[in-house]
């Protein structure tokens, strides 16, 4: 490319050389073609790499890291890498649908005050085939959140870091707070960039990207690592947050991760765990109602009185 791209997509990637392709072609397949690709391999030790080079395609540049940098050290480095204005984060076993950047791209070009746009998604079962839309958000299309807005529906599950798109500049400007976050460093992304600054998203009423659920997910295998970290973020944001609505906020997000944590510690059997992480939510949010059924719930597997959730 002659010039800089407006937009570079980038696949970070390891040891999955058997869904990487489909992800790649599903980029390189966009109708809106001012893009470059980074794919950024993590020191695979499969055939990745025969994968990516077979692929010839201009747009397309395959890096792979001497040695294995860790999730939150691959994405900082094609983050700084990346040449476009925007920047979009595709994991390598989901896929776009080839309009997912005209959807996105002329969006933020009309709202230059916003930081990223956000989407609903089509979440895919590898097991069973079955595909599901994501919570479909009581918000019109092209409408513009706040970021602390936006955050509570992402944590709901309405949307996916591979169905946004961010500004480069801002994604720049947490980097360093994010890096340390590794298998979170998605959600990382959101958090700090909210609390750093007064972030606005623009909604893309579009569910095409299609985001991957099986069993060899780093949140099925690692789970407990993924909750701790999470709650970890939630304190480190909490200690650097100023308004008094984003305090709030950041408690009602880390009282219902906690809550999470303790039906997930209840349901393997880690009672003592369990209660612990329970009480630590009631402390941090203890007057959220909303949140009494999943407590009741979780109380009645500790007791034996609830069936163990799979």
């Amino acid at each position: 490319m002659s010039q800089a791209p407006q937009v570079t997509v980038i696949v970070p990637t390891f040891n999955r050389s058997g869904l990487l392709k489909l992800t790649i072609e599903s980029v390189l397949a966009q109708t809106y073609t001012d893009f470059e690709l980074l794919v950024m391999d993590d020191a695979s030790t499969d055939d990745t790499e025969s994968v990516c080079r077979s692929l010839k395609d201009p747009r397309m540049n395959y890096v792979r890291q001497p040695k294995n940098l860790g999730v939150g050290g691959n994405w900082a480095d094609g983050v700084k890498r990346a040449k476009g204005k925007y920047v979009c984060l595709l994991m390598d076993d989901d896929r776009y649908g080839p309009r997912f950047l005209e959807h996105r791209v002329p969006v933020l070009e009309a709202n230059p005050a916003c930081s990223m746009s956000f989407s609903p998604f089509t979440q895919v079962n590898f097991e069973s085939g079955q595909e599901t839309l994501s919570r479909i958000f009581p918000v019109e299309n092209g409408a513009v959140l706040s970021g602390e807005e936006f955050i509570r529906i992402s944590t709901n599950g309405g949307t996916h870091v591979g169905a946004q798109v961010f500004r480069r500049e801002v994604l720049l400007r947490v980097l360093n707070l994010c890096t340390p976050y590794d298998l979170i460093i998605d959600h990382a992304f959101l958090v700090w960039l909210i609390v750093q600054e007064a972030v606005k998203a623009v909604f893309v009423d579009s569910a095409d990207s299609l985001i991957a659920e099986h069993e060899s997910q780093v949140f099925h295998r690692r789970r407990r690592e993924v909750y701790a970290k999470c709650d970890e973020l939630y304190q480190a944001a909490l200690a650097k947050s100023q308004r008094p609505s984003l305090v709030r906020l950041l408690k009602v997000l880390q009282a219902e991760l906690l809550d999470q944590w303790a039906l997930y510690e209840a349901a393997k059997q880690s009672r003592g765990v369990a209660w612990t992480l329970w009480k630590k939510a009631n402390q941090i949010d203890p007057y959220a109602f909303r949140r009494w059924r999943q407590k009741l719930y979780t109380i009645r597997v500790l007791l034996g009185t609830k069936p163990r959730p799979v």
